[in-house]
């Protein structure tokens, strides 16, 4: 006796529709994963505080330097920039492509001491080391609470 399987041709529709839905994607973002088309690419950091100062390292693998602006904007670190594509023989077909590539930007908060003007940025193989010296004589003050009769 055999079995009735209606849906039987199913697996092979999702293949197709998928095939489909990648190569549009591929057309419209430039990638053919749901995975990696709706990622946006943010450098990874460290970030390291001591009582004198405040470190940031940014993990920029691939970027060079004059792709890369540090700025402070109000009380915020920016580091903004682009890697850039390289894929260096437009006859490979690439089965899977996970690097990410173009524009980035993140910003990460500063302590109210940090001394602005004595900021100093070094790379080192692909890792970006951001040093913020705080204000010499900057403490915190405890404020009392009192409370209200």
């Amino acid at each position: 006796m055999s079995q009735i399987t209606p849906f039987r041709q199913f697996p092979s529709f999702f293949e197709a529709l998928r095939g489909e839905m990648d190569q549009a994607l591929q057309r419209m973002v430039g990638t053919s994963t749901f995975e990696s088309a709706f990622q946006k690419w943010s450098p990874h950091v460290d970030v390291e505080e001591t009582p004198e100062s405040m470190t940031v390292k940014a993990e920029l693998p691939g970027v060079a330097v004059q792709d890369v602006d540090i700025t402070i904007d109000n009380i915020n670190l920016v580091i903004r920039g682009e890697k850039k594509e390289q894929h260096d023989d437009k006859q490979k077909q690439y089965h899977r492509s996970e690097r990410f590539f173009g524009q980035f930007y993140r910003s990460i908060p500063l302590p109210a001491e940090a001394d602005v003007q004595k900021i100093k940025a070094t790379c080192d193989k692909g890792v970006f080391m951001i040093a913020i010296p705080k204000k010499s004589g900057a403490t915190a003050t405890k404020v009392q609470v009192s409370e209200k009769s």
